[in-house]
């Protein structure tokens, strides 16, 4: 056994022969690749909206927008 001085414990001197990175689990952090969406697929999530909470938000957005279009087309 010899003494690491860095940890301040006795490894035995097989372990310092062996490389444990073959060993060691590490998760590999993959970016998903992006789907792009069809008009479709905002016609779904818009009616998925309006089954949840998201109803007030989706009724505010859609009177903003008509409101929007109302005072540009006049003013």
């Amino acid at each position: 056994m010899a003494i690491d001085p860095d940890t301040d414990r006795a490894t035995e001197d097989s372990d310092r022969e062996i490389d444990w990175a073959e060993y060691a689990y590490q998760e590999t952090q993959r970016k998903k690749p992006a789907i792009p969406l069809d008009a479709t697929d905002y016609v779904a999530l818009l009616l998925a909206s309006l089954q949840t909470i998201f109803l007030p938000i989706v009724i505010l957005a859609v009177l903003l927008l008509i409101l929007g279009l109302y005072f540009g087309i006049l003013f």
